[in-house]
C-alpha cells in the first residue's frame, strides 16, 4: 500500500492530470445490491480508528484556516468562513469553534444528522438533489468516506464545485477501510490507493476544478487505519 502512494508525502503533491477513462464510466453500480431500508435507522459508528479520524481533524484545521482567509478577503474582516459536509453522518470530525462560521451537512439519514452539531442539515443524496445551498455560498466543502458510495461522483462534485466560492476547496479523504463494504461502488472496491486518487482527480477536473493534490495523511501506515486527502480548488 505504501508503495501506491509513493509519489505522495505529508505535504500536498499534485495529481498527474493522466486520463483515467474507468474513473468517468458513469453510473457507478454497487458491490451488491442496495437495501432500501439501510438508512432508515441510524448507524452511529465510526468510518476508521481514533487516530485516522484525529489526522482528518487536523487536516480539516489547516483547510479552515485557509477558508477563514478566503472569507477574510472575499467579504472583509466580519466575514465567516463556511463549510458544506457532503455524505454526512453524526460525526463530521470538524474541529471545534472558533476556526468555522457556519456549517451545513448533507446526508442521507436524519437521525445521524440531528447528532452531528451542524447549523443546518439536509437529508438527501448528494448525487440526486441540487446542493442546499446558493453559488459561491461555501468556502470549503469536505467529503470524507463516502466517495467509494457515490453512483454518479462527477455529478455530486459539480454541485460541490458550484456552492463553493473562487479559490475554495473541496478536500476528499479516504482510507483503506470500507466502513460499508458491499455499499461501495464495484469500481473503488477493485482500484487500488493510487487509482483511487486518480478517479477523485478525474471526477474533480470533469466537474471543472483547476487544481487537483493530495497527501497521505495516515497516522502510522500499516498500524493505523490509511488516510489518504485529496484536494481539488476551484479556480
Amino acid at each position: 500500500m505504501a508503495e501506491a502512494l509513493a509519489e505522495l508525502s505529508f505535504d500536498f503533491s499534485p495529481v498527474s492530470p493522466a486520463p483515467f477513462p474507468a474513473a468517468l464510466a458513469e453510473p457507478f453500480a454497487p458491490s451488491a445490491p442496495l437495501d432500501e431500508h439501510y438508512h432508515a435507522g441510524p448507524r452511529f459508528v465510526h468510518a476508521v480508528d481514533d487516530a485516522a479520524r484525529a489526522a482528518l481533524t487536523a487536516a480539516y484545521a489547516e483547510a479552515f484556516a485557509d477558508a477563514a482567509a478566503l472569507a477574510l478577503a472575499r467579504g472583509g474582516r466580519d466575514a465567516e468562513p463556511a463549510a458544506l459536509d457532503l455524505c454526512a453522518s453524526w460525526a463530521s470530525n470538524y474541529p471545534p469553534a472558533p476556526l468555522l462560521g457556519r456549517a451545513t451537512g448533507v446526508g442521507l439519514c436524519a437521525a445521524e444528522l440531528e447528532r452531528a452539531g451542524f447549523d443546518e442539515w439536509a437529508a438527501l443524496d448528494a448525487c440526486a438533489a441540487p446542493l442546499p445551498l446558493a453559488a459561491g455560498a461555501a468556502d470549503v466543502v469536505t467529503l470524507a468516506f463516502g466517495a467509494e458510495y457515490l453512483a454518479r461522483p462527477v455529478a455530486a462534485f459539480r454541485e460541490a464545485a458550484r456552492v463553493l466560492a473562487r479559490g475554495g476547496a473541496l478536500l476528499v479523504a479516504f482510507s483503506d477501510r470500507l466502513a460499508a463494504p458491499a455499499r461501495a461502488t464495484a469500481a473503488w472496491a477493485a482500484w487500488g490507493e493510487r487509482e483511487r486518487v486518480r478517479a477523485v482527480a478525474a471526477w474533480a477536473r470533469e466537474a471543472g476544478f483547476a487544481r487537483v493534490d493530495a497527501r497521505d495523511a495516515s497516522p502510522l501506515r500499516g498500524v493505523t487505519d490509511a488516510l489518504v486527502v485529496v484536494r481539488c480548488v476551484k479556480a
